[in-house]
Formats: structure tokens, C-alpha cells, sequence
């Protein structure tokens, strides 16, 4: 059982690297925010090369994946546009998508100066 284990938990522990890891973008300020009136996720444009591999290098969806969750990081995403505060943003590049869906939002972080 002990083998077993030692065998098991180097493949699940770069499984889990590779699955969940994140890109992070340089630091960096919110430029535009793109909304549909259809009600889609929103499309947000940050500094210029400030995400690389992303659509033209600054900009990433935001999804919506459970609206409390959405609620918080899209109004960071607003205060930090508002107050023209610096962000670092954490994406996931998703391969094979072109144009505005390369990539989605998983979180941000917003500087206080």
C-alpha cells in the first residue's frame, strides 16, 4: 500500500499543477470594459502586453461562473478602474481559442496604492 502511495502521489501532485495552474499578467491598471446588453460575461482590457497570450495581449473575459463569486471580482475590476488603482491578474490561457476567448479570468489582485 505504502508503493502504492509513493507511486500515486507524484502523478496526482503534476495532474493538479498542470490542471489548476494559473498564468499571472504583470502589474498592471484596468484600461476598458467591454459589456454586451445581451447579458454575457464581460470583456476587460488591461495595460498594454500586460497579458501575454491573450487577445492582443491585455485583454481576458470575465466569466460568470456562480454570481456571488462574479458580484465580488467584478466590482474589484470596477473600484480598481474607478480609482485607477494597480491589479495583478490571474488568468487561464485556454488553447485552441482565437480572438476575445483565449482566455478567462480566475482572479485579481488589487494594490492599495
Amino acid at each position: 500500500m505504502k508503493k502504492l502511495f509513493l507511486i500515486v502521489l507524484p502523478i496526482l501532485c503534476i495532474f493538479a499543477k498542470t490542471t489548476f495552474a494559473s498564468e499571472s499578467g504583470s502589474i498592471t491598471k484596468v484600461d476598458k470594459i467591454y459589456i454586451a446588453t445581451s447579458g454575457t460575461k464581460p470583456f476587460i482590457y488591461f495595460g498594454a502586453d500586460s497579458l501575454p497570450g491573450c487577445h492582443a495581449n491585455s485583454g481576458a473575459y470575465l466569466p460568470v461562473v456562480n454570481e456571488a463569486v462574479f458580484s465580488r471580482i467584478y466590482s474589484t475590476v470596477l473600484s480598481a478602474q474607478a480609482s485607477q488603482k494597480p491589479v495583478k491578474v490571474y488568468y487561464k490561457v485556454k488553447e485552441g481559442q482565437t480572438g476575445w476567448g483565449m482566455c478567462d479570468i480566475e482572479a485579481i489582485f488589487l494594490y492599495s496604492n
